[in-house]
């Protein structure tokens, strides 16, 4: 168990990093007190880290900042004289992370499509329905690395997936609902 001491607190589970300037992040003011990232830059210090888009930012530098309003917080993070920055946060749901490093926390039924949008991970796709395999994508298990494929258009996040790695779309692969000799695979309709 991950155990964090601030300011006489102890935060458990939760996720610790230490970023370079500028972080690449974008906060927002959760409707509670508090800053969630909303946002992370492909090119940026967050890009790849163990930092995900609804990460609840609850200390900076280990000074707790989990009760403070959105205006404090940023004065908090801004008026840091060191170069790299340290953060503590709380997260929860499973956690997808995209082929351009940025990841998410998503909950059971959130749509790829969406959460891709929100990574700015291009997601190609020509029917929107399926039914082509454009937006084909392999999804690695971070737990134990087996692999499956997902139509990133229409798929949802499965409730059994803690951490899911989205891999760049497989070039020649062919279609998941095709065995090697292109004939179809699965229930038969006759």
């Amino acid at each position: 168990m991950l155990q964090y001491f601030v300011s006489g607190i102890v935060f458990r589970n939760n996720v610790r990093v230490s970023l370079k300037r500028p972080m690449g992040l974008i906060l927002e003011e959760r409707d509670e007190l508090g800053v969630k990232v909303v946002a992370i830059d492909p090119e940026g210090n967050s890009s790849g880290q163990d930092i995900f888009i609804n990460d609840v930012l609850l200390a900076v530098n280990k000074n707790r900042c989990d009760k403070l309003p959105f205006e404090q917080v940023m004065d908090m993070i801004s008026n840091q004289c060191t170069k790299n920055i340290e953060l503590i946060l709380e997260r929860s749901g499973f956690e997808i992370r995209f082929p351009n490093g940025v990841g998410i926390t998503a909950q059971s039924g959130d749509g790829f499509s969406e959460l891709a949008t929100k990574c700015r991970w291009p997601v190609q796709y020509s029917c929107d329905s399926g039914y082509c395999g454009t937006c084909e994508h392999p999804l690695r298990s971070a737990h134990n690395g087996d692999e499956r494929y997902a139509r990133l258009c229409i798929a949802r996040v499965p409730r059994t997936a803690a951490r899911l790695e989205v891999l760049p779309p497989s070039i020649g692969r062919n279609p998941t609902n095709m065995n090697q000799n292109n004939s179809p695979s699965g229930p038969r309709f006759v």
